[in-house]
């Protein structure tokens, strides 16, 4: 990954608000008062503006090969699931999955612990 992809920079920040919580025991309860408290507060207020950051860049349609390596699954088992979640749109000889209805059909397998 490049060091400006979002998710670099939020594992990162991660990193850093983890360190902080072993350095200074008692770090995620509040314990701690002054410049640790700062930097936790900090930390997580990065977490959340990165997550929000790499919410906002996500693409909305994608291509066959992109949607089967985002979703990890070969690319035929893409477009057989995009097509039965009737999520396709085809622009002259471009074919495009809208994630957000393929996401929405790929909930309907969640299973039940």
């Amino acid at each position: 990954m490049a060091v400006s992809d979002p998710i670099t920079k939020v594992g990162g920040v991660i990193i850093t608000y983890l360190r902080v919580i072993l350095h200074f025991p008692g770090a995620g309860c509040g314990a701690v008062t002054g410049n640790a408290s700062y930097l936790l507060n900090s930390a997580k207020l990065e977490v959340i503006k990165m997550a929000r950051k790499a919410d906002a860049n996500r693409k909305k349609f994608v291509r066959y090969k992109e949607g089967a390596e985002l979703y990890s699954m070969c690319q035929s088992k893409f477009e057989r699931m995009a097509k039965e979640a009737r999520a396709i749109y085809k622009v002259d000889k471009v074919v495009l999955v809208n994630c957000d209805i393929f996401e929405e059909y790929l909930e309907t397998f969640r299973l039940e612990c």
